[in-house]
């Protein structure tokens, strides 16, 4: 499984309510599958990174992979079981639709954008309750007709959406505001990493108030 923020981690992506249900769910499975947590390290993260250190220390197979390139994003997607996503808040949840478009199953926080986003084609837990992603974990984990059927809905639930048309848009607003601060390549998550929400802040928060389509 992979537990996946577009940005570090943090407090605010809840890493430690799936890290807690993570090890609920390995007493409770023969062969627990591995959790891989994906994202560059964020302030306030120490409890987060000691949580995940006694996990290992206990024998579990949690790993922290740190920032990763594109490229190894997609492999990490496409080697997985599942995406756990459990924020308090995303902005517009673009690790589901990633996950969705390579057939992933995706378990996310009943929050913010994400209930939206996933339009009924992933399961939803509360961020409050790790006994519930642990419930739901355990259901997904031993239930090979669901993961069928949530791995067509969120194929059907990606394509969905025009990530062309969506691109252009994110063009033409990068235009409008004279940003020259970084290349001609864009993509939607180009757009969302810290550093460049760091340096062009208006784009940033223009991105937040964009379509979807």
């Amino acid at each position: 499984m992979v537990d996946r923020t577009e940005w570090p981690v943090e407090p605010r992506k809840n890493h430690l309510c799936v890290l807690e249900a993570y090890e609920r769910y390995a007493g409770q499975t023969a062969t627990p599958r591995p959790l891989h947590v994906v994202g560059g390290r964020g302030w306030q993260s120490d409890a987060i990174h000691d949580q995940m250190a006694k996990l290992r220390g206990q024998g579990l197979a949690v790993e922290y992979r740190g920032y990763v390139d594109d490229r190894t994003l997609r492999d990490a997607y496409r080697s997985a079981f599942g995406l756990l996503q459990p924020s308090w808040h995303e902005g517009f949840g673009l690790p589901v639709l990633e996950a969705f478009s390579q057939g992933l199953p995706v378990i996310a926080s009943d929050l913010g954008s994400l209930p939206e986003v996933s339009g009924g084609a992933a399961l939803h837990c509360s961020a409050s309750q790790p006994e519930k992603w642990v419930e739901t974990m355990v259901e997904l984990d031993q239930d090979k007709d669901l993961q069928k059927q949530l791995s067509v809905k969120g194929i059907e639930r990606a394509a969905a959406f025009s990530w062309g048309k969506t691109a252009k848009t994110v063009l033409e607003l990068a235009k409008s505001l004279a940003v020259t601060c970084w290349d001609t390549r864009v993509s939607l998550r180009f757009l969302t990493t810290p550093r460049r929400k760091k340096c062009c802040p208006k784009l940033s928060s223009a991105w937040r108030r964009l379509p979807r389509y």
